[in-house]
């Protein structure tokens, strides 16, 4: 009977445990998360064990199918050691808040005149002036009393320096652009002195504790270099968008930011992203400034200053917002800097193989997923449309129902733990699709990084992330990725065809024959999801709008209103009135019950209860009212989800049917 057959045994109780785990394990427990990898690392290694007793005891394979089933066990082998890193990365997790509460107190007890200066630091190239201005007015409401901002213009936009004068904000430029973003940095450096810096994006938006919370944990730890907290979002990334899963599904980088990043923190191998971080200028002139000549500076200087002895942190707490990559373009060309600036590091004196790290750090930055974890999705995409093509069985001669029953329970057992590890924040098939959406586009840049590391990139991208109206291509359709993956599709159904019509079946067991249809049924889902992210709508506003409640009241000569905003962002809003509204043209104003009045005129009309403004007047009072409200709050930023039912009744809808 198969429950005799060891390995299934092992599987079963595995997945068993896993399930205990979902149930009973507290995700911040590295007891529960240890326990939880482990058995997922029991379960890989009994399905390999599986694999390599019938590759070395099978016989009669022809040359074919023996170079075939040992090629897939080699690939098999390769990718679960990725995993391993994964697994033992995802065993522990450190949360910082409470030592940042004792830390914030002791900051706080001493008198003002006594917390260390920052200098704030806002590296920009080409953004509008609607982004940077969200940014400085954020960094002046920072809640800190020795703090100076500086926008680091690598535009060289005199109109933007005259911006800046006018409104007193700090405003650096430097001589040529060398080094893009780290020249930048390290050109301010030499123009500034505070012991501290905070480092800033041009379209991230601090929190006002954002000072409080950091400079705290930095002054209590003085062997960090680096302090670095989650980079969140307020707009919808383009997978969300593309999927029209925007309340459902969470943001693509969340699980590396709120739980890969904690977990790294544990084993002391946090980096730097570049922005949401507070930096010890000592560190960073003890290294020689900012780590240059690369695609990505921030994950390299990490590695330099652990080099140098210094120690990283995070700080796992939303205390910034930004704007993610608004079309699926711009998204892909941030990864393929990512990718490009990772692989580069593996030929660099801070890599994996440079001096005076230790073992568990080396592993840590050996760039191994990379390498990797862009080349496995497009291989499992692709194998079952060549098995039905080509008629090839990748598990010859093992028990078919063996062959049914144990990569399926390891199937679940991975997602389960994946999900578990993760908090929720990556989901089973979904996820799985954007991988493969990415791989297409990322893996050829891996490729050939790893041929041509350094100088004129032999596949060009965008070097900077484009922001705003820069963002918004013409293009709705990604041509690229979408061949590729119909291609998937229209030769897994040919293959079916050719072997329903084929008086020679090549697998006759009905359960091989379950377990191929099934795993080609759960290929033809992901490929699914990953055909309609390639479709990518036209959704840009000319401000983000956010879900926020506020009591309203329209005034119109001697008339007036009240009712409820449904969104509000900083050129207009959604109102629902308590009554049927009548509007002539006559000039009308909006009052927002703490914010302020300001003048609007309608610009949509669904019912006579149902109207959405345009703000014609917002004054600077109510302008800064207004962005704290709907900005410096992070509940109105997109991290609330429904649960993954719903993604699944929602991504299902989408495929098949009209999504609301």
């Amino acid at each position: 009977m198969i429950f005799l057959d060891p390995v299934t045994g092992i599987l079963l109780l595995v997945n068993a445990a896993v399930l205990v785990a979902l149930i009973l394990g507290k995700r911040s427990s590295t007891f529960w998360r240890t326990e939880v990898c482990l058995a997922c690392a029991i379960s890989i290694g009994s399905y390999l064990a599986w694999r390599f007793h019938y590759i070395l005891y099978s016989e009669g394979l022809t040359p074919m199918d023996s170079f075939l089933t040992k090629l897939l066990f080699a690939f098999e082998v390769i990718n679960f050691a990725d995993f391993a890193i994964f697994l033992l990365t995802m065993s522990r997790y450190r949360d910082r808040s409470p030592e940042a509460d004792a830390a914030q107190a002791a900051l706080e007890a001493r008198p003002q005149d006594e917390w260390p200066r920052i200098d704030i630091f806002v590296a920009t190239y080409n953004e509008e002036w609607e982004i940077l201005e969200k940014t400085i007015l954020a960094i002046k409401l920072l809640d800190y009393p020795h703090k100076q901002g500086y926008l680091l213009d690598d535009g060289k936009r005199d109109w933007l320096k005259e911006k800046c004068e006018q409104i007193g904000f700090g405003y650096i430029r430097r001589p040529g652009n060398a080094h893009k973003k780290p020249g930048n940095h390290n050109y301010a450096l030499t123009q500034t002195s505070a012991p501290f810096i905070a480092m800033f994006d041009a379209d991230f938006i601090p929190m006002p504790n954002f000072l409080r919370r950091t400079v705290g944990l930095m002054l209590r730890n003085p062997n960090w270099g680096i302090l670095q907290t989650p980079q969140t979002f307020y707009n919808y990334d383009p997978m969300r968008n593309n999927l029209k899963l925007q309340k459902s599904l969470p943001d693509d980088t969340s699980m590396f930011f709120t739980v890969m990043e904690p977990c790294r923190d544990a084993w002391e191998c946090a980096f730097y992203v570049g922005s949401s971080a507070l930096v010890r200028r000592k560190a960073v002139e003890d290294i020689g400034g900012i780590v240059m000549g690369y695609d990505t500076e921030d994950q390299i200087t990490s590695i330099a200053m652990l080099q140098s002895g210094y120690q990283t942190g995070f700080l796992n707490e939303t205390l910034s917002t930004g704007l993610a990559p608004e079309s699926l373009n711009a998204l892909f060309d941030q990864r393929k800097r990512w990718a490009r600036g990772s692989v580069q590091i593996l030929f660099s004196k801070h890599g994996p193989f440079g001096p005076n790290l230790t073992l568990l750090q080396r592993l840590f930055f050996s760039q191994f997923f990379w390498l990797v974890g862009f080349f496995a999705p497009m291989v499992y995409a692709a194998m079952p449309a060549l098995m039905w093509v080509f008629q090839i069985r990748l598990f010859p001669y093992m028990p078919p129902r063996e062959v049914l029953i144990i990569p399926f329970l390891l199937f679940c057992c991975i997602n389960m733990t994946i999900w578990w590890l993760a908090h929720g924040k990556w989901v089973p098939l979904v996820s799985q699709a954007l991988q493969l959406l990415l791989s297409i586009e990322i893996f050829p840049v891996v490729i050939a990084t790893l041929i041509k590391p350094f100088g004129k990139p032999l596949l060009d991208f965008a070097h900077v992330t484009p922001k705003g109206k820069d963002a918004q291509g013409r293009e709705r359709i990604n041509w690229r990725a979408l061949p590729w993956l119909v291609a998937v599709v229209v030769l897994t159904a040919l293959g079916i065809g050719i072997y329903l019509s084929d008086d020679y079946r090549f697998v006759n067991h009905p359960d091989e024959l379950m377990a191929i249809f099934l795993w080609t049924a759960i290929n033809l889902i992901i490929v699914g999801i990953a055909i309609l992210g390639c479709l990518n709508p036209s959704y840009r506003r000319a401000d983000e709008r956010f879900p926020t409640e506020v009591p309203v009241t329209l005034s119109q000569g001697e008339r007036s209103f009240t009712g409820t905003t449904k969104d509000l962002s900083l050129t207009g809003c959604w109102v629902i009135f308590d009554s049927p509204v009548t509007l002539d043209a006559s000039p009308m104003e909006l009052h927002l019950k703490d914010i302020g009045s300001l003048t609007v005129k309608p610009v949509r009309q669904a019912d006579e209860t149902d109207f959405s403004f345009k703000f014609l007047t917002l004054p600077k009072q109510t302008k800064t009212a207004l962005f704290t409200r709907i900005f410096l709050n992070p509940d109105n930023h997109c991290q609330h989800l429904q649960g993954p039912e719903q993604l699944y009744a929602d991504c299902f809808q989408r495929m098949f049917g009209n999504a609301h």
